[in-house]
């Protein structure tokens, strides 16, 4: 039995469409975790601020930084994804110098406000969280201007995070006024 030219048309037509869907999809799939990784959400409550809002950081005397801050330096998404994923681990840390406000702890760390800023403490690269409660200003000026609140208790804190070793320290609650 004969196969005719436009069956084996037909046949090759078909092989082709499925070898192309094929490929397309495994592209696809690759793209996913790729767009995944280069591209990470963050939360709606958080920003990183921009380098001079950084430098800022630095001088700033009411701040609980990590001794002996040299300079500023930009995390990467990855960076920050990373530590957002793992945020709910500050709620393990205490201040010991603050054991009267909250057990020296903070709750629900996902109902904070978060400015962050890249670091470099005794050569380190650590990144910095400024965490608020609720936020009395322009709508929107707490994601390009640094935020400095004294007092506020548990409602203000602040930590670091090594994306080298991927933990968090330095918790720092502010006081009460």
């Amino acid at each position: 039995m004969s196969v005719s030219i436009l069956q084996r048309s037909f046949f090759a037509i078909v092989l082709v469409i499925f070898v192309t869907s094929l490929s397309c999809s495994r592209k696809n799939d690759a793209n996913e975790k790729v767009g995944n990784v280069n591209s990470p959400p963050k939360r709606e409550r958080s920003v990183l601020l921009a380098p001079a809002e950084m430098k800022k950081l630095i001088g700033v005397g009411s701040r609980a930084l990590p001794s002996d801050v040299s300079d500023i330096w930009i995390p990467s998404d990855i960076e920050i994804l990373k530590m957002e994923a793992k945020l709910s681990e500050v709620e393990r840390l205490r201040d010991p110098g603050r054991s009267q406000v909250n057990g020296g702890r903070i709750y629900n760390v996902d109902s904070y406000f978060m400015q962050y800023a890249g670091i470099i403490a005794n050569g380190r690269k650590l990144i910095y969280i400024s965490a608020f409660q609720g936020f009395q200003g322009a709508a929107d000026t707490w994601r390009t201007r640094d935020v400095d609140i004294n007092d506020g208790g548990a409602s203000v804190w602040h930590a670091v995070y090594d994306p080298g070793t991927g933990e968090f320290s330095d918790l720092r609650l502010n006081g009460e006024g």
